[in-house]
């Protein structure tokens, strides 16, 4: 079948209209028209990903800012915690986990640009917002242009700014935006005010921006004085009920940015009054959810497949600013004298989260362990890294018919096109949901030609994009049925798309169809081409001018000091001379064995039981609690792999509270090197029957298994 699109809405280039820009002592200068970021004039693909510093250790800080440069991330971001820098009013702290400074003068020395979101409000799962305890008790109006607390913002924002004030971009520093507030619909006016506070104080950036979520027609922002950054999650553990999880419209090509509430379904009518128009503003977004919290009512779970195709079909639509979150899981602290987690504490309403563990389902785990979709991520960062300036400029083409965001027959698909050249982008994946294959695909073009030339299959369960008259060095691909990945000088690397056959068709010459894998390329007029599998793509690596795959195994580059992501013996591959040279790299590892024993109670801190026992806005009475010591002969390598049934668990070390986890049916990952000469205690209560779960929840409550893995 013959698959068409509809007439282009393009938008014009505007340039000049917003209030941001900047440049430094270099004579680089960023900038933003109304499609795209730019740098030095020239179209710049920012990929950002959020790290809250202030929940992971400050000695993990750099292992996690190397994870993110190796999974090509160029902007690292961040909410600030006021609410731990000023525990008490007047008395800041930034040492330890708060240490800012530190923080981006890491992220500098690894040469990534640092997005800072300084609130004062940043949501965040947090308590009170992140707002101090002292100011959320005073009783005065919050978020608004209220005297005095404009007061204590502005020494908070001064404050902060002592900190952070040689890393600005003008001197020469790697702060390039800036957000304001967060989730804020209705007070341009309040916006206004922060922004004009920070400039006052010196708080200057390239790009300025704030949430345009969560009204009909956008935030109510300042005319042209912030982005407005959009987001989106797979799932909503937001929802107040209990019953499953509604499909949703963030898997099919649609132009509409905005959403109803974040992890809601999109916004699909038109609203009466457009705050922010898109012919205006850059499609960017600060919460591209790749992972979703678990509530204590909700439990989503996101599998790899939902996380890589959400992203692709926002690229799809336009995105040129993706901001994933949240890309590096964490914990809270705990404050002095009450929790830091979002809970009913002072709102009888609030949605109650984990007192500690805020490991989000993101890529980078709480304790530094990598999901799957890290890898996934990685491949299409690698495009946006290679071809972003090509493809900023692109505006999306969609598919002339609607489709409903449950429908499981249709094909998804979108186009981004400038010049009579792009890429065809298909999702045929949604969340909860059994998509079917769809058989003999091709895309007719508004000129009329028809691509591939030979239909293809597009299997359940994948997603992916094709290019189109793009040029590759010296050769100009017609149509190619593979997936673009990177460039390095005239190698051309790319991706097979799982059970479709590999072609190429390169003007002036027949198709060729290439032998996959990475010793498997092939030449064309002084251009060499190679055809990575779905597992090679997924550990390929590009650390400058260095290109190597990895033996299923994560690399990061310290330096010139390479290392494994995994505990224990590793091997890669290194392009060297057009050709991959195997290394085998041998470390010494010492892996505990553990055992458990079930018990009748443990000595330790119940400050915390109350978590237990807790029920979505209301004590759910008591529960049955299962407790079990854990011991662990002598190593310190790896992973301690809990899997449980149960409704929450906690993990005590030395009688006290050392993490907490909300079960969602996945695995519980703790490093050994944490539990190593400690007495670990870890409980499980007995499910509430009060609560939604991806993965039901069985009988006999209590531990299924536990093991050591290398990661």
């Amino acid at each position: 079948m013959k698959y068409t699109f509809d007439k282009q809405n393009r938008f014009d280039l505007l340039e000049g209209h917003l209030k941001m820009g900047e440049g430094n002592p270099d004579g680089d200068y960023i900038d933003v028209n109304n499609l795209y970021v730019t740098k030095n004039g020239k179209p710049f693909y920012p990929v950002m990903a959020e790290m809250h510093f202030a929940r992971v250790e400050p000695d993990q800080w750099e292992d996690r800012i190397l994870k993110m440069k190796a999974c090509g991330i160029n902007v690292v971001s961040s909410y600030l915690f006021w609410l731990k820098c000023e525990p008490i009013q007047g008395q800041f702290d930034f040492t330890g986990e708060n240490d800012v400074r530190r923080f981006v003068g890491l992220c500098k020395k690894h040469g990534m640009y640092c997005a800072l979101r300084i609130g004062p409000w940043i949501t965040a799962e947090s308590r009170n917002g992140g707002l101090p305890e002292w100011l959320y008790l005073k009783g005065i109006p919050l978020r608004q242009n209220n005297e005095e607390y404009l007061s204590y913002v502005y020494e908070w924002y001064k404050a902060v700014y002592s900190q952070v004030e040689e890393f600005m971009y003008r001197k020469g520093g790697n702060i390039i935006l800036i957000q304001f507030e967060n989730e804020i619909t209705n007070r341009p006016e309040y916006l206004q005010k922060l922004k004009d506070m920070a400039l006052e104080i010196g708080f200057t950036a390239p790009i300025y921006t704030a949430t345009g979520w969560n009204l009909a027609g956008g935030a109510q922002l300042p005319k042209d004085e912030m982005i407005p950054m959009w987001g989106g999650y797979a799932a909503k553990p937001w929802t107040e009920h209990i019953d499953p999880i509604p499909f949703y419209g963030h898997y099919k090509f649609t132009p509409a940015r905005n959403s109803t509430d974040i992890g809601n379904d999109q916004i699909t009518s038109d609203a009466e009054v457009v705050n922010l128009p898109d012919d205006r503003y850059p499609c960017a977004f600060a919460e591209l959810g790749n992972g979703i919290p678990n509530s204590k009512h909700r439990r989503p779970v996101i599998t790899d497949i939902d996380n890589y195709s959400f992203v692709m079909v926002k690229l799809g639509c336009g995105n040129n600013m993706p901001g994933y979150y949240l890309f590096i899981g964490g914990k809270n602290k705990l404050g002095p004298g009450y929790t830091l987690n979002w809970n009913n504490n002072l709102d009888k309403n609030s949605r109650i989260y984990p007192i500690l563990h805020y490991d989000f389902q993101a890529p980078v785990d709480t304790y530094g362990n990598l999901r799957g979709y890290y890898r996934l991520l990685r491949i299409i960062n690698h495009f946006t890294n290679s071809y972003g300036e090509e493809l900023a400029p692109m505006q999306s083409v969609y598919q002339p018919d609607k489709v409903e965001k449950d429908d499981v027959v249709k094909l998804r698909y979108a186009m981004r096109t400038e010049g009579g050249k792009g890429y065809i982008f298909v999702n045929n994946h949604i969340h909860n949901l059994n998509k079917q294959a769809v058989k003999d695909v091709q895309f007719e073009l508004a000129d009329g030609t028809v691509l591939p030339k030979t239909p293809i299959d597009v299997k359940e369960d994948v997603c992916f994009f094709i290019p189109y008259n793009i040029n590759y060095g010296t050769l100009k691909a017609e149509y190619a049925t593979v997936q673009p990945l990177l460039k390095k000088d005239n190698m051309y690397f790319f991706m097979e798309i799982e059970g479709v056959d590999p072609v190429y068709k390169f003007e002036g010459y027949d198709e060729i169809k290439p032998t996959v894998g990475k010793d498997n390329g092939f030449e064309l007029d002084g251009n060499k081409i190679i055809t990575l599998s779905f597992e090679e793509a997924q550990y390929l690596h590009q650390f400058g001018d260095r290109i190597i795959i990895g033996d299923k195994t994560d690399l990061v580059l310290n330096g010139d000091v390479l290392s494994a992501c995994n505990f224990g013996d590793y091997a890669y591959y290194e392009l060297e001379d057009g050709k991959f040279v195997r290394y085998e790299k041998k470390v010494a590892t010492s892996f505990p064995k553990v055992s458990y024993e079930e018990v009748q109670s443990a000595p330790v801190d119940p400050t915390y039981f109350y978590e237990f026992h807790l029920k979505h806005h209301k004590d759910g009475g008591r529960r049955k609690l299962h407790f079990y010591n854990i011991n662990l002969t002598e190593g310190s390598d790896g992973y301690l792999n809990i899997r449980y049934y149960g409704d929450v668990a906690q993990l005590y070390l030395d009688g006290k509270i050392y993490d907490d986890h909300f079960y969602n049916g996945t695995n519980w990952y703790v490093p050994v090197k944490d539990l190593v000469g400690k007495k670990i205690v870890l409980i499980i209560a007995e499910d509430s029957k009060d609560l939604y779960v991806d993965i039901p929840l069985k009988e006999p409550y209590g531990i299924i298994e536990m093991k050591i893995c290398d990661r």
